[in-house]
């Protein structure tokens, strides 16, 4: 179960007020109070699992940098 998560970025206060407002389509009818906590729970579970996806992504691509680039120093021109 996933704690309250100290920032959100914009796109993840939409996704969270998307998840909310497909659950009242789907019930037909405004969520009462553990209802909504669920879908919170389950939206900042999601949120979390995405941000550690993400950082996981630009690790490996930092890593694949570093291993792609090598610097050496160029041979001079010869006359």
């Amino acid at each position: 179960m996933a704690g309250r998560i100290s920032s959100l970025n914009a796109s993840e206060k939409k996704f969270i007020d998307d998840a909310i407002a497909e659950s009242e389509r789907v019930k037909g009818k405004s969520l009462n109070g553990t209802e909504r906590k669920s879908v919170l729970s389950r939206a900042r579970e999601q949120i979390l699992s995405q941000r550690k996806a993400e950082s996981a992504k630009k690790e490996r691509e930092a890593e694949r940098h570093a291993n792609e680039f090598t610097w050496n120093k160029p041979k001079p021109l010869r006359r």
